[in-house]
């Protein structure tokens, strides 16, 4: 692959180069299908609800 050079001082479009850079959070991102039987079963034997809303829930993770 070839990549060209840029002269960031001097380029037209620095100003949105560098709001991007330095003010906006680049994330990644991933999904996966996972199996959660055995995850199920055993909150299950413990008596936790795994169904239990977001402010309540201590035991699984929200985002």
């Amino acid at each position: 692959m070839i990549f060209n050079r840029i002269d960031v001082e001097n380029w037209s479009r620095k100003p949105y180069f560098e709001h991007y850079i330095n003010n906006l959070r680049c994330t990644y991102s991933m999904t996966a299908n996972i199996e959660i039987t055995r995850l199920l079963a055993e909150l299950k034997n413990k008596g936790i609800n795994a169904c239990e809303t977001k402010r309540t829930s201590k035991y699984l993770p929200h985002f």
